[in-house]
């Protein structure tokens, strides 16, 4: 699941237009990774079969879902809610609170430990990129901080 989850949390939202409400982005990036599944096999070194490419599509259609429909089997849905807690704590770095984390939308709860360790980590790698690192050597340096 390591690996899907990787996938999925790279290009779930590649095709979003804006931070903002994007309906569409979901189905667009899952049409993505279906006409682009051999570069993403090559860039990630993982042989991605016709299972693998459906899974990781469908739970990208389905990210943004609160609700899932009946015929989505069981280890589909577990990935889809671990990916979604994944997802979630990257809200902390939205300008207002109000987009931050809203928990009525996970069915897995989230401890309060690793919502401060992903809020440090936007925090701290914002620091660092405004003190003129890269957007890589600030997540980086950020991350060898926090851990």
């Amino acid at each position: 699941m390591w690996m899907k989850l990787c996938i999925l949390a790279s290009l779930h939202d590649i095709k979003r237009k804006n931070d903002k409400e994007d309906s569409g982005h979901a189905e667009r990036a899952s049409l993505w990774l279906r006409d682009n599944f051999g570069m993403i096999s090559n860039v990630y070194g993982y042989e991605m079969n016709n299972e693998i490419i459906e899974k990781i599509s469908q739970a990208i259609l389905y990210h943004d879902q609160k609700e899932y429909p009946e015929f989505l089997d069981t280890s589909l849905i577990s990935l889809i809610e671990n990916f979604k807690v994944v997802d979630a704590l990257d809200r902390y770095r939205q300008p207002k609170i109000k987009w931050w984390i809203n928990e009525d939308f996970l069915k897995l709860k989230i401890s309060s430990s690793i919502k401060r360790i992903a809020f440090d980590l936007v925090l701290k790698s914002e620091r660092y990129f405004l003190s003129g690192l890269s957007n890589e050597e600030s997540v980086s340096k950020a991350i060898y901080d926090i851990l």
